[in-house]
């Protein structure tokens, strides 16, 4: 039986916004949480480099990079002003293309294969990377990030840098009967009403998250109790 394929919506498209004229933006808040900035602050010196790469690219700074105020909830019904920039498309490539190298390369990682960096760590990711870098004669990141950008293969050699090359299911049993053990008899107790996240380090082609599924439901787990990510 055919299975249905739907493609993936990336999230830099999930947070793309409409004005009423129909024409498509990005708010300067939302990209900033795409790429990770935990300080909009930090995040506004990105959007100033921006600002100058489209100026001297000869384009309308204006009609990529559009400032206006936001009111957003601040609880009890109250509400304050926010500065927030509207941004379009070829502005965010500015924006990515400025950005700190660090964070342009997890961008790419999540387009590519969907990688959540902070479900496996940046340090996870970092290493990764310094690997790459030592094993290219690579100066800096910014180089290494430029590269990645526009090669496939050493997007590849990256991605198998940070994924376990070999999966299968059940690869070490006595460590997923133990976790069923310990999710049904230690944490289930003390935890009644919450749901067990559990995360996989990212594998080859992801054997070891379904057999802690299997595991989970085996011991007992009710499958709205836990997730994997």
């Amino acid at each position: 039986m055919k299975e249905k394929m739907t493609s993936a919506i990336s999230p830099f498209e999930q947070i793309r916004r409409t004005n009423p004229s129909g024409n498509e933006f990005w708010s300067s808040r939302d990209f900033s949480k795409i790429l990770e900035y935990n300080d909009y602050r930090n995040f506004e010196g990105v959007i100033e480099k921006a600002r100058m790469a489209c100026f001297n690219s000869g384009q309308r700074v204006e009609d990529h990079f559009v400032e206006i105020t936001e009111m957003i909830e601040i609880g009890s019904n109250a509400q304050r002003p926010i500065k927030t920039v509207m941004m379009s498309r070829y502005a965010c490539y500015l924006v990515i293309q400025n950005a700190d190298p660090a964070k342009e390369i997890e961008t790419i990682l999540q387009r590519g294969i969907g990688l959540c960096v902070r479900s496996i760590g940046s340090s996870m990711v970092s290493l990764a990377v310094r690997t790459r870098i030592k094993n290219r004669g690579i100066k800096s990141i910014s180089q290494y990030a430029e590269i990645l950008g526009s090669s496939e293969a050493e997007f590849q050699a990256l991605v198998e840098e940070i994924v376990v090359p070999e999966t299968w299911f059940f690869r070490d049993p006595e460590a997923f009967a133990l976790l069923g053990e310990w999710a049904v008899k230690e944490w289930l107790p003390s935890h009644p009403y919450e749901v067990l996240r559990v995360i996989s380090m990212p594998c080859s082609t992801g054997e070891e998250p379904f057999s802690i599924v299997m595991a989970l439901l085996d011991a007992g787990l009710a499958p709205e109790r836990f997730s994997v990510v």
